[in-house]
This record gives structure tokens, sequence and C-alpha cells, in this order.
């Protein structure tokens, strides 16, 4: 898949079952050969662009590090 210039790659880590999360990111980033790394958890949603307005971010203010915010999911009052 590719974004503009950016291209991304999507991959699936079953390591997570046997080793735990840290083992299966170490993992991926031993693996990535991109500019730039995301990280989601399994349960995450994001919008379609949410890495494209990271990135956007990240060149407009010359910055190698960037973050998004949490929301909190809810449905009948029981955390989800």
């Amino acid at each position: 898949m590719t974004l503009g210039r950016l291209e991304i790659h999507e991959f699936e880590s079953y390591i997570t079952k046997i080793t735990g999360q840290a083992m299966a990111r170490n993992t991926g980033l031993q693996m990535a050969r991109g500019e730039y790394i995301g990280f989601m958890d399994d349960d995450d949603w994001i919008s379609p662009n949410m890495y494209e307005i990271l990135l956007t971010d990240l060149i407009s203010y010359d910055v190698d590090y960037a973050q998004t915010t949490v929301m909190l999911s809810y449905k009948d009052q029981e955390r989800l």
C-alpha cells in the first residue's frame, strides 16, 4: 500500500501469543526497512489518514517522533 511517497508495509505478528508484546515489537524493529515505524495494538482502531497526518507533522515540525492521543470507547457504560 502506498500513501503518496510513503510506502506502507503491513506485517502481522503471531509472536505475541508466545513471548509477549515487547518481543513482537523488537522483532518488528529488527525487520523494519523503512524510514518511519508505527505500532498498533490488536484492539486499536485508527482513522484512515492517521499515518498521513503524523508524517505531515513530522516533516512540518522537523521532529523525529510523533504520537496520538487516546480515546477510550464504551458500550452501554461498560469499558470495551
